[in-house]
């Protein structure tokens, strides 16, 4: 009878023992798998920018916060194209082109009225280089017009 006995606390204290381990083990992933993911999460906020072989740590911010440095680099943009022009007519083609990609339907019609009065084949005739500057870029938030 004390052989059974005896026999009896060992399979509970093994049985004891890998419920403890067993246990432990899960939470251990669990704990695991919620510290992975808050690192991951924290990761994916921060960006780097790289100059060279160089990386910059920059913050990631929400898109509203930078609407208006991007318009305005998008305005800009835009401009470069559109009105400095060589007079080369791949180039011109080339670069409305690339202009028409940045814009609205307004500068479609634009386009095809200068194109209408006869303004790139002045270019190409006098061999007269077009260039525009912007100094300020004034944007209505409300409307999203500049």
């Amino acid at each position: 009878m004390a052989l059974i006995e005896n026999i009896e606390k060992k399979i509970k204290l093994a049985l004891l023992s890998v419920l403890i381990v067993s246990v432990s083990c899960v939470a251990i992933c669990i704990a695991c798998f919620v510290i992975c993911t808050n690192m991951v999460t924290r990761e994916h906020e921060n960006i780097y920018v790289l100059n060279g072989d160089i990386p910059f740590l920059a913050q990631r911010t929400e898109a509203v916060a930078n609407f208006e440095v991007e318009a305005r680099a998008h305005i800009n943009l835009f401009h470069q194209y559109f009105f400095n022009l060589p007079p080369d007519e791949t180039y011109i083609k080339w670069s409305l082109g690339k202009a028409m990609y940045l814009a609205d339907r307004s500068a479609l019609r634009q386009r095809k009225a200068m194109e209408e009065k006869g303004f790139y084949s002045e270019l190409l005739a006098s061999s007269a280089v077009m260039s525009i500057t912007c100094d300020s870029i004034i944007i209505n938030d409300e409307t999203r017009e500049f």
